[in-house]
């Protein structure tokens, strides 16, 4: 039975290899292992520490790593160990393998690279002076050049190119070309170049096929570079012994590089007849065989999350929020702004033109007839296709008004011509010279000056005709859609400069050919929003109009339209918006020829099918028949799917489309992000077009709810992300940053290295270097900056001890008697003072205000703030966490909390003190009541009172748990605590007295415990205000950055709309394909053994609830009807929950 299932399954059953039982009893404490290529069994190299040690201890247990190669008899399970290694430095903790041809593995440790063969030879290349200080392990004699080479491994990658040369890359980024000297399989000498180039901060290095280099990062971009193998000739001047085996392309404009500085390898003689020869006798050509390395491309990244705030920033002259994060590491630290809407500014109004019904501008030229034929006037390559006019057109006065205008000399804009009439469509004809013009009742040429040429009445006879409702204008065809669904094609005659109708008839949908109207792809499942779309195969057939009128139905198709969207090669997509809200678009991807033929009546098919790629629900739209009046029409809101091209910095373009009407969009798609929805940021948008008429590629215009204006994005802002974001570089860390509201200006803490010297209690040094290649240890210090968000200059600073980091910052409002409302904010700074490991570490309290100066004539701004320092009130323990309650600091000391109040601005005075556990991580309070977060005792609950002062435990967790962050939740009149612990995971806990189980209130209740799968240090908490709501106090909504760069928020779900999405939660859970066959359920379980059932109720996951979205019609009303809901209830609940703040 078992040998019949492992043929019916691709794969061996897996099995535990339990390394001390089943290979050997010594292998303990693995620090990491590789496979080893080249064999015929699985041969696996384990590297471990047994037993293990420190550097206290170096004088007892020196050299404890070991390295076991052994084979694994995948049938027997035998573990046979064939080389065993011992000896190795303590602070080994990687192992590379090296080719199949060379055989054995590289160990990396901090202070050296090792060589270990299957034989067990070892081959070291130290790479500072502490390797013969922490181990007695043999080393070659160092050259004058090593010496002095002074690296630290810790956190570096390794990675073999080819058989004799590896790249090593420090955690700076920097890459060091390495040689591996060997005659056959015996390696000799293993020798380091110097620096050749300098990438991004390496998390995993790997070598992929095609002689690729990927090099990921978790603190940035990740950067692929590339191998090449090149023979140079090397001339007769030139030492063998100085030829480069490595050197860089000038093409890798993203790296720094070093071109002077390579390594050396060997070389080999080519007989090259005829060249270099006398008398016909070739002489002897030295050629080297040469690794180039390039950069090829990257993926952005911004990093971890330290700390975030929200501020209020302007675009335009509309004030928005955005959210600043620190974000990076060493040299790529900085900050990333992030912003709900795709960021715009206004750059001038158009009130003069109107356009509250539809806007096109485009570009248009006069025509040169010679004997009576048209031909196209060269262009003015100064122009560059630049837009020439704009037509616009509002549904008042009634039936409607069509504006032409153009812009002056003088850069404003003017109306050349007036005409009655809505305007439908208008787009440039004939080639650029002519002005294609669609009305509600007619088609119409004009010349580039609005003049009339030609005009066709859509008349059925002498009958009048429905009116047109909908057009596509490509030259030379023109399509038509009437209010009763018939359709009307019309063609551009470029010799006459006039257009022809051309008969048709009534067709569903479909694709047809132009001009012969040939079918070559149908299909019925686009009112589905099927996951994709394929040709039915099925023949012309007509779509005649139905006695009585067909009603308008919820899944019917209201906008559709294929554009290109992309960045550097845009693809076609098919974009679909019904009736009842739903959205959708489709990638247009080849497709595999059909089994079986076409049918007779097919001439043709088109090879290709559509993929959905992304689904939305916007507002849900009811079926009820739209009231026809002239009043209605003009408050009508039309939803239109409008393409456009721009160019919003030179050299980079983009394809995308602009969905107008209420929650308006734009849909764009960049080569490493996909396709994008972002909000506009407009509360509704009537009309839209790209616009080049001011001779700028990046405009658009609109008509808004402030009417008609010109704008453009805001520069610098990549759209890879979910969020628009814009990137802040500054080649250091930032470990916290605050937002002060009274002057509109950032305070960030920044952390650099700098060298740590240990003294003793007298103040004398304890140990210095005594060689070149040994440095003094490095330790974090900070310094405080003012930096203003406008411009991101930093106006003032202040720099601590070279020992004395920034734990701790807020903008907290404290008493003062400078101000009549007797309170003012501050800056409060908590730091920890580190003096080596035989003396307590300390802290202290810092009070900084911001005060205005004059600024500097040389600058631009036209206010100037700088730091002052009122207070410094040092600490026995270190200040790791900061708040403001009732305008007293709250600040922890260790394992004490402290409340102080600031007397006559000059210094802190205590008024209460609690005991608490052992290493306080969070502070917050709302007013009188305090939450508390320690890294051992989990969170506590604390009130503070004023008569006596003194702080009161109203409740706290009894469970050890390590809090990073704990916050106040409010919303419906209840409060929770919200915390994060280590691992990730989100409990939300409640105090409630009434409860039994909380004993009389001293114990906080654990309601729900919910899988983050990584921990958050930062957070801010806000008001959620959604759609309709109208509360006087709004609910809470907690905004929160994790340490793997995410960016996630924590709503109130009300009871009703929480039942009805957990069932949709467990039938998506059942129901859904999940990525690589994994359970989104277990994937957010918590491990409790405290508890009989898992805490998961309380808690809906976000992500998983998006997949129904996504999903056809016809799935989700299946599932909605299993939970005795409705579909457009449970869209009504997530589109109540969207929005990202």
């Amino acid at each position: 039975m078992e040998d019949q299932k492992a043929r019916d399954v691709p794969y061996s059953p897996s099995f535990i290899l339990d390394l001390t039982v089943d290979v050997d009893e010594r292998i303990r404490h693995v620090i990491d292992f590789v496979f080893l290529p080249g064999f015929n069994n699985p041969t696996i190299a384990v590297l471990f520490q047994q037993p293990q040690t420190w550097t206290g201890r170096l004088r007892e247990y020196k050299d404890t790593v070991s390295m076991f190669i052994f084979t694994l008899d995948l049938i027997t399970h035998n573990c046979p160990v064939i080389t065993a290694v011992d000896g190795l430095p303590y602070d080994c903790f990687s192992i590379v393998p090296c080719s199949a041809e060379l055989g054995g593995v590289i160990v990396v440790s901090t202070n050296s690279l090792i060589y270990v063969g299957q034989t067990s030879q070892r081959v070291v290349l130290p790479v500072n002076g502490w390797l013969p200080r922490v181990s007695d392990i043999a080393a070659p004699s160092a050259s004058d050049e090593e010496s002095r080479r002074d690296l630290q491994l810790e956190g570096s990658e390794v990675v073999l190119v080819d058989d004799r040369t590896m790249f090593l890359v420090i955690k700076e980024g920097t890459v060091y070309p390495i040689e591996i000297s060997a005659h056959g399989r015996t390696v000799s000498k293993l020798s380091m170049g110097t620096p050749m180039a300098r990438t991004t901060i390496p998390s995993i290095v790997r070598r992929i096929p095609e002689d690729h280099i990927f090099v990921g990062s978790a603190v940035g971009p990740s950067v692929l570079l590339k191998t090449a193998r090149v023979e140079e000739e090397i001339h007769e001047d030139v030492d063998m012994a100085a030829a480069p085996a490595v050197v860089v392309d000038s093409s890798a404009d993203q790296m720094d590089l070093d071109d002077d500085d390579d390594l050396y390898g060997d070389s080999k003689l080519d007989e090259e007849p005829g060249q270099g020869a006398a008398n016909g006798v070739s002489a002897p050509v030295k050629t080297r065989t040469v690794v180039h390395l390039s950069f090829c491309d990257f993926l952005p990244a911004h990093g971890p999350i330290s700390d975030i705030t929200f501020s209020l920033t302007r675009n335009g002259d509309r004030p928005v929020a955005e959210l600043v994060a620190a974000t990076g590491s060493g040299m790529l630290g900085g900050f990333t702004l992030f912003q709900r809407d795709l960021p715009s500014r206004v750059k001038r109004n158009l009130r003069t033109i109107g356009g509250g019904r539809g806007m096109w501008s485009f570009p248009v030229r006069q025509a040169v007839r010679v004997n009576g034929s048209t031909y196209e006037r060269p262009s003015n390559p100064h122009h560059g296709g630049n837009d020439t006019v704009i037509l616009c057109t509002d549904a008042n006065p009634s039936p409607g008004a069509s504006r032409i205008a153009s812009r002056l000399p003088n850069r404003d804009i003017t109306v050349t011509l007036r005409f009655p009439g809505a305007t439908v469509g208008a787009a440039p004809f004939f080639q650029g010279t002519a002005i294609l013009h669609v009305m509600s009742n007619a088609i119409r040429v004009l010349e580039p000056d609005g003049m009339e040429r030609q005009i066709i009445k859509d008349l059925d006879g002498n009958a009048p005709r429905p009116r047109i409702r909908h057009c596509s204008i490509c030259d030379p065809f023109i399509m038509i859609i009437r209010e009763d669904e018939s359709l009307g094609l019309f063609i551009g005659e470029s010799e006459r400069g006039k257009i022809r109708r051309k008969d048709m008839s009534p067709m569903g949908e479909k694709i047809w050919t132009l001009p012969k109207l040939t079918l070559i792809f149908s299909t019925s499942l686009i009112p589905s929003l099927e996951n994709v779309l394929i040709d039915s195969g099925d023949a012309p057939a007509l779509s005649l109009p139905s006695d009585p009128p067909r009603k308008t139905q919820e899944l019917d198709i209201e906008q559709i339209l294929i554009a290109p969207l992309g960045e550097s090669s845009p693809k076609p997509y098919l974009l679909v918006f019904l009736r009842s809200g739903l959205f959708a678009i489709y990638e247009a991807l080849p497709a595999s020829a059909p089994s079986t033929p076409p049918p007779a009546t097919r001439a043709s098919t088109l090879a290709v099918k559509f993929v959905k790629v992304v689904s939305r629900a916007f507002d849900i739209q009811q079926s009820e028949d739209i009231e026809k009046s002239v009043l209605a029409e003009q408050k009508r809101i039309s939803r239109q799917l409008i393409p456009f091209v721009t160019s919003p910095t030179p050299g980079r373009s983009f394809s995308g489309a602009f969905f107008t009407g209420d929650r308006p969009c734009w849909i764009l798609a960049t080569d490493k992000g996909g396709v994008k929805i972002l909000p506009s940021g407009h509360s509704v948008v009537h009309a839209f077009s790209g616009c080049s008429l001011w001779e700028t590629k990046g405009d658009f215009i609109l008509y808004s709810e402030e009417g008609p204006s010109l704008i453009e994005w805001i520069p610098e802002i990549e759209f890879d992300g979910h969020l628009p974001t814009k990137s802040v570089p500054r080649p250091r860390t930032y470990s916290n940053i605050t937002y002060d509201a009274s002057t509109s200006l950032i305070v960030a803490a920044s952390s650099i290295q700098a060298r740590f010297a240990s003294y003793d209690e007298e103040g004398n040094i304890i140990w210095q270097p005594d060689a070149p290649n040994v440095s003094l240890p490095h330790c974090d210090t900070s310094t405080l900056e003012l930096i203003s968000p406008d411009t991101w200059v930093t106006m003032d600073g202040h720099e601590f001890a070279k020992n004395e980091f920034v734990t701790s910052l807020e903008c907290v409002t404290l008493e003062t008697v400078s101000t009549e409302s007797g309170v003012k904010d501050f800056l409060a700074v908590g730091t920890t003072i580190n003096r080596g490991e035989d003396l307590a570490v300390r802290g202290a309290v810092y009070i900084f205000e911001i005060v205005e100066v004059v600024p500097d004539p040389a600058t631009a701004l036209k206010r100037w703030h700088r730091l002052k320092l009122l207070c410094r009130d040092d600490a026995k323990g270190p200040v790791t966490a900061l708040c403001c309650m009732n305008n007293y600091l709250v600040s922890s000391m260790g394992q004490k909390i402290f409340v102080r109040a600031f007397d006559l601005d000059e210094r802190l005075v205590g008024v209460a003190f609690l005991d608490v556990g052992v290493y306080v991580t969070s502070l917050r309070a709302v007013k009188n009541l305090l939450v508390i977060g320690d890294a051992i005792k989990g969170v506590w609950f604390v009130a503070f009172q004023e008569e006596p002062y003194k702080l009161i435990v109203l409740a706290k967790d009894y469970l050890p748990v390590c809090v990073t962050r704990a916050d106040l939740f409010f919303a419906d009149g209840r409060m929770s605590i919200v915390s994060c612990d280590e691992e990730g995971i989100i409990r939300l806990n409640e105090y409630d007295p009434n409860d039994p189980e909380s004993r009389n209130g001293q114990r906080l209740l654990c309601r729900s415990e919910f899988h983050g799968q990584s921990e958050y240090h930062a957070s801010c908490l806000i008001a959620r205000r959604g759609r309709g709501m109208d509360m006087e106090i709004p609910q809470a909504k907690l905004i929160y950055g994790t340490v793997d760069g995410s960016v996630a928020s924590l709503t109130y779900v009300d009871e009703d709309t929480y039942k009805r999405l957990q069932l949709l939660q467990g039938q998506l859970t059942r129901n859904v394909q999940h990525v690589a066959g994994l359970n989104p359920k277990a994937f957010r379980v918590v491990q409790n053994d405290r508890v009989a059932r898992p805490l998961a109720r309380g808690v809906l996951d976000g992500n998983l609830l998006a997949a129904f979205e996504e999903l056809p019609i016809p799935r989700q009303i299946e599932m909605t009807r299993q939970i005795a809901t409705e579909r457009t209830t449970v869209l009504k609940d997530w589109l109540n929950l969207g929005g990202a703040w």
